[in-house]
């Protein structure tokens, strides 16, 4: 499922993300129209004729992006959470990028973990 960039408001970016995790609400401007939602899978939940759209919000400069075993024998449904990834420096967004939880995990087992840490 394709997400459109109007559901966003791109202008309330924070300014200041740094320090550690669980930041979601400083984003609620960002997910604007968007339900809060604490599960274990997914933050945010936005409801459309083509169906729920859910996504997890990760924030992050560093390591330690996941907890690895919540990702264990993910249902259909699960696999189609859209993760998004806000990348910051010094905690200034610097991108955010976006994925499928399933794709991501795909793309982790299909690659080798020294691919991973070399780019290659």
């Amino acid at each position: 499922m394709r997400v459109d960039r109007n559901l966003f408001d791109l202008n309330s970016i924070p300014t200041n993300v740094g320090g550690q995790g669980g930041k979601e609400n400083i984003f609620a401007a960002f997910f604007c129209g968007w339900k809060r939602i604490n599960a274990p899978l997914h933050d945010w939940e936005y409801p459309t004729t083509e169906g729920l759209i859910r996504i997890e919000s990760k924030k992050q400069s560093d390591l330690q992006w996941f907890d690895s075993g919540k990702f264990y024998n993910l249902s259909p449904e699960d696999r189609k959470i859209i993760i998004l990834f806000i990348l910051h420096r010094a905690g200034k967004v610097d991108k955010i990028l976006a994925t499928t939880i399933g794709e991501f995990i795909d793309w982790l087992l299909l690659n080798n973990s020294a691919d991973i840490v070399t780019g290659k």
